[in-house]
This record gives structure tokens, C-alpha cells and sequence, in this order.
């Protein structure tokens, strides 16, 4: 456990480096306007991530060691659509979203839903190391996606806008998730049944089939567990980004992106518990003493 605590911690700090690398492009390239109306795409996005984890989110990884699977991830994967559907359709009444940018910012949190679903299947699993290495294998194929866009338009002397950072991300989140999909079927692979020593199978060692008949059961618990903890989640959000939409509306999207800057800079100091909790939940949720 505390291997993965450090690998988790150092991977976070590695992921943080990259990124922070990715910010000094984007002040560079956008300026502090560009920066702002990513900053408020990025925070549309994690609205519809809180939206989309009422149900399955960080749940699964309590209730995956538990129940069936496959339920549990035929109801993720549908409710990644519609929530991201209904959650995008709340954010354009309120007009939160950016101009021009519905399209692109619901392709992003799909892929980022679909993405985000894998990574917790992972930490279900325990299979932490393999958790990290794929945050790691994201921010990469960011950074790579963003280099070779702008050696692209600075070859063929073409402007450098907001849009090419958007769609390196969504690129890097559609191939975080197809090759995320690997180790979760080579570990669901493993899980056929086993018989304990009395003879009976042991649920921990279990994949069973999509079941009709408890699905409505299922959905219940995952609503029931998901719907405190991202109500609470939301209001944290709001807490700590709702100004974002103040500043932009009082002031301009060029305040907001030196905030946003500020913001990032300033969260670093969460690495090592978000590490540790991270580790923990997943500790605990496989631990058969209730």
C-alpha cells in the first residue's frame, strides 16, 4: 500500500509537470484571453463529469468487488451518454457554455467520461500502478499532440488557436480510454470462477452475465451512493470555481485566464492527500471486514 501511495504521489507530481508545461504553451500561444475560455471549457467539462458520476463514478469502486460487473458498467457507460447529454443541455440554458464550442466540449466530456470510467475500473482492481501509468500516458499524448500541432502551423505558417489544444485533448482522452481497455479485459479475464474449499465460489473471483432483473436494483444503489457524494462534490466545485463565471461576465475572459493560472498553481498543494485518499478508497473497498 505505501508503494502505491509514493507512485501515486510521483506520478501526480510528473502528470503536474507536464501540464504545467502545457499552461506555459497556452499563456504563450493564446494569450490570457485563449487561456480563459479554456479554462471555463475545462470547468464545463468537469460540471458534466460531477453530472455524469451520479451514477457509477467513484462508487464502482466500492461496489465492483461486490456486484455484478457487467451491470455496473452497462449502466456506466449509458448513463456517460445521457448525462453528458442532459448535464451539456442544463449548461446551455444557463449559458455557461462558450460560442461556437458545444460540439467540441461534448466530444471531450464523453471521451473524458469513457476515459475517467476505465481509470476507476482500474483503481477498483487495485491495479494502482496501472492507474498512474495511464494519468501518465494521457498528459503525454497531450503535450505530443500540442507539439506536433504547433510545429505543423509554424512549418505551414498557419495561426495557432484554442482549438487545436481542445482537440489535442480530446485526442489524448480517446486513446487513454482504447488503450485503457487492455489490462481491464486481461483482468477481467482472470476472474473466472474458483472454487473456495468448501467447494462454493468465492464473488470476489466472479464475472457474471448481464442480469435484466436486478439492473433496476443496481441503478437504485448506484443513484442512492453517487447521489451524496457528487451533490457534495458539485457544491465543492462551485465553492471553489463559480467566481470563474463572475469574472468572465464582470470583467472578461482575460482576468480570468491570469485566475485560472493562479488557480492551478495553487491546488498543487493537494498532490499528496488526493495520492493517499486515492490509494485508500481503493484499499479499503476490496476489504471484506464491513
Amino acid at each position: 500500500m505505501f508503494s502505491n501511495i509514493i507512485s501515486t504521489f510521483f506520478s501526480r507530481i510528473f502528470t503536474m509537470f507536464i501540464l504545467l508545461i502545457v499552461v506555459v504553451i497556452n499563456a504563450n500561444s493564446f494569450g490570457a484571453e485563449g487561456v480563459g475560455t479554456i479554462g471555463l471549457i475545462v470547468l464545463n467539462v468537469t460540471i458534466l463529469q460531477l453530472i455524469t458520476s451520479f451514477i457509477g463514478g467513484t462508487t464502482l469502486v466500492y461496489l465492483i468487488p461486490r456486484r455484478n460487473i457487467t451491470n455496473l458498467l452497462v449502466l456506466s457507460f449509458l448513463w456517460a451518454i445521457v448525462g453528458n447529454l442532459f448535464g451539456l443541455f442544463i449548461l446551455q440554458e444557463l449559458y455557461m457554455v462558450p460560442k461556437n464550442y458545444t460540439l467540441l466540449l461534448l466530444l471531450i466530456s464523453l471521451s473524458c467520461t469513457f476515459y475517467n470510467i476505465n481509470l476507476t475500473i482500474l483503481q477498483s482492481f487495485e491495479k494502482i500502478k496501472t492507474f498512474n501509468l495511464f494519468q501518465i500516458v494521457q498528459s503525454l499524448f497531450l503535450i505530443a499532440f500540442m507539439g506536433g500541432s504547433m510545429l505543423y502551423h509554424k512549418i505551414n505558417e498557419l495561426p495557432f488557436e484554442v482549438d487545436i489544444y481542445l482537440l489535442a485533448l480530446l485526442l489524448s482522452y480517446i486513446l487513454g480510454f482504447i488503450f485503457s481497455i487492455y489490462p481491464i479485459l486481461k483482468h477481467l479475464k482472470s476472474l473466472n470462477p474458483q472454487k473456495n474449499q468448501v467447494g462454493e465460489s468465492s464473488d470476489k473471483n466472479r464475472i457474471e452475465s448481464f442480469n435484466f432483473k436486478n439492473l433496476l436494483t443496481q441503478l437504485k444503489e448506484m443513484l442512492l451512493l453517487g447521489f451524496w457524494v457528487q451533490l457534495a462534490n458539485l457544491a465543492q466545485l462551485l465553492n471553489y470555481r463559480l467566481s470563474y463565471y463572475f469574472i468572465e461576465f464582470y470583467v472578461g475572459r482575460k482576468p480570468l485566464g491570469i485566475f485560472d493560472l493562479g488557480t492551478k498553481l495553487s491546488e498543487a498543494i493537494w498532490v499528496f492527500p488526493k495520492s493517499l485518499c486515492l490509494v485508500q478508497y481503493a484499499r479499503l473497498s476490496n476489504n471484506n471486514d464491513e
